[in-house]
């Protein structure tokens, strides 16, 4: 009988005992994260949470092109008194198109959820289809106020967290306008997608 080093047989037993050792690892690992995961439910202090949840704590705005807003009617146009939408709003936000940061972001689902309550499709715009006034196309990745402003994209308006949002409307030359910002609409739609 051959040296390990020579013994193929030793070799490949020692390979997967290494393996076996490494996923045990991992595994046991993974069940004390579970462990002290669940053993914070319990307790009022929460600061691995904490950190994630105050990363934007500004609230999100939808801004709109300046000359879509005058042409619509201004923002009244947009929103009832209590800044609700319902299907009477449908004809002004139908056939737009909005950009949003990408389809997992709140700002997009709130978004789906202004569509919805006005009875309006959300549907991906492509470039060069003929728009309808039954859906509100949207384009995602539209995450930051360079993009926004570069003209790339051809959006009427969008909705973007802070400080990012803010920039858009207030740079020099910008052709986006506020819409709606920090107010009630925003956090109904955000209570709404978590239901």
């Amino acid at each position: 009988m051959g040296t390990w080093p020579e013994d193929s047989d030793n070799m490949l037993d020692k390979r997967t005992i290494s393996t076996i050792v490494v996923v045990i690892a991992i595994i046991v690992s993974m069940g004390a994260v579970i462990v002290y995961d669940n053993s914070l439910q319990d307790s009022e202090e929460v600061t691995a949470y904490n950190v994630v949840a105050r990363v934007n704590n500004e609230g999100s705005g939808i801004y709109i092109d300046s000359d879509v807003l005058s042409s619509k009617g201004g923002v009244s146009a947009f929103f009832n008194d209590d800044w609700s939408v319902d299907a009477s709003k449908a004809a002004k936000w139908g056939g737009l198109i909005v950009g949003t940061p990408g389809a997992a972001t709140i700002q997009h689902v709130q978004m789906n959820t202004l569509a919805d309550e006005m009875g309006l499709k959300f549907t991906l715009y492509e470039a060069g289809q003929t728009l309808r006034t039954d859906a509100l196309y949207y384009i995602t990745g539209i995450n930051n106020a360079t993009i926004a402003l570069s003209g790339t994209y051809n959006i009427d308006l969008g909705i973007l967290w802070e400080p990012q949002f803010s920039a858009i409307v207030e740079s020099v030359g910008s052709h986006f306008v506020t819409l709606v910002s920090k107010n009630g609409i925003i956090k109904k739609t955000e209570l709404e997608a978590y239901k």
